[in-house]
């Protein structure tokens, strides 16, 4: 089990980690105030993808200069046909077969202290704030958000439904002590968006 993240970084994040966290954007030589834009100029084109899919897929909350939230949303690709955008590094969605799409909660992290304050609605919202602002889904109608969850995590449940989280389904564990003994199940939900619904 302390292997399945670090073996499956694709999965979770949609990267290789140890290659992100290599990428150094800012000079730590310079004196003089970094640049950013200019700095990601300098990166390698297959940088520039990393970095660029980091920032569309994922939302950090940092609390007084602490990370104290994050989340990681993906598309789906079995739904998804893509076609070359002008910016050669980048896949845009081919809205012409794609009237909905679906994504999916990959990575998700919140500090203990801060799970009561409902921070999971704050990382949920700008996921979804994210997606109405792409440009590349301009002419989607409809989307759905998945997340997995287990069920001791009864006050994520909660928040889920009250903004319409749908469960989908649910299973045990495939572990003798926690699926069996203590009967900890994984449970799908899922939300369906109508932008149409959004807008008026």
């Amino acid at each position: 089990m302390s292997d399945e993240v670090p073996n499956n970084y694709d999965q979770y994040f949609g990267t290789d980690m140890k290659d992100y966290s290599q990428i150094e954007l800012f000079s730590t030589s310079s004196t003089s105030k970094p640049n950013k834009s200019n700095k990601l100029n300098k990166l390698s084109s297959n940088e520039k993808k990393i970095v660029n899919k980091m920032k569309d897929n994922s939302y950090l909350i940092v609390y007084r200069s602490i990370p104290v939230a994050f989340i990681l949303l993906q598309e789906e690709e079995s739904n998804k046909k893509t076609i070359k955008s002008s910016d050669e590094d980048t896949d845009k969605v081919d809205e012409n077969n794609n009237e909905t799409l679906n994504f999916k909660v990959t990575s998700l992290g919140i500090r203990r202290i801060y799970i009561q304050s409902d921070m999971l609605l704050d990382l949920i919202g700008c996921q979804i704030k994210k997606i109405l602002e792409n440009p590349n889904y301009k002419k989607i109608k409809n989307f759905n958000i998945q997340i997995e969850l287990y069920s001791f995590e009864e006050h994520d449940i909660k928040l889920l439904k009250k903004i319409g989280f749908k469960k989908l389904s649910e299973s045990k564990l495939n572990d003798f002590l926690i699926g069996s003994i203590y009967g900890v199940t994984s449970q799908i939900y899922e939300l369906n968006i109508r932008i149409e619904d959004i807008k008026k």
